[in-house]
């Protein structure tokens, strides 16, 4: 009886259908793509496949978008500052706008992943001298671009 019961299980185990990493959904990708933290794996694995809408350009600031003036001047003057730094978190922000509809996530949830890693880019910085000093300007910077962008963004919603 055992032979039997171990034979059923070895077959059943040698023919069940494995699921590769391809199978997954077109939707599970732009889920997951969207609320990585930057610098995980996902962004780069799934590149370019699935048919999903992975163009990018970095962190940029909507003009005309209703973002009153001051607001926008430093959002702009952060970006200059800033964007380099901050050009994986951004480019996660404009693959979460680009591929909302198949996700399902809300502009403010794909508005919020953006300064939640921005938050961590300057985090995980290693700065030189005193951590607390040097990453102030950045969580500024992180600040102030969310903040248009939450203003703004809606205009490539």
């Amino acid at each position: 009886m055992r032979k039997l019961l171990a034979i059923a299980a070895i077959s059943t185990v040698s023919f069940a259908p494995m699921v590769s990493a391809d199978a997954i959904s077109k939707k599970d990708v732009a889920k997951q793509v969207t609320m990585e933290r930057v610098y995980g794996p996902k962004y780069g694995q799934y590149y370019g496949k699935y048919g999903l809408n992975w163009g990018h350009n970095g962190c940029s600031i909507p003009s005309g978008a209703g973002i009153p003036s001051p607001q926008l001047q430093a959002a702009l003057a952060a970006v200059k500052v800033w964007g380099g730094f901050f050009k994986k978190s951004c480019d996660r922000h404009d693959f979460g706008y680009r591929n909302h509809k198949v996700s399902g996530y809300s502009r403010s949830t794909v508005d919020s992943k953006l300064h939640a890693n921005m938050v961590y880019q300057c985090k995980q910085k290693d700065w030189p001298g005193p951590d607390a000093v040097a990453e102030k300007p950045c969580l500024a910077a992180a600040q102030t671009i969310y903040r248009a962008v939450q203003i703004g963004g809606w205009t490539h919603w």
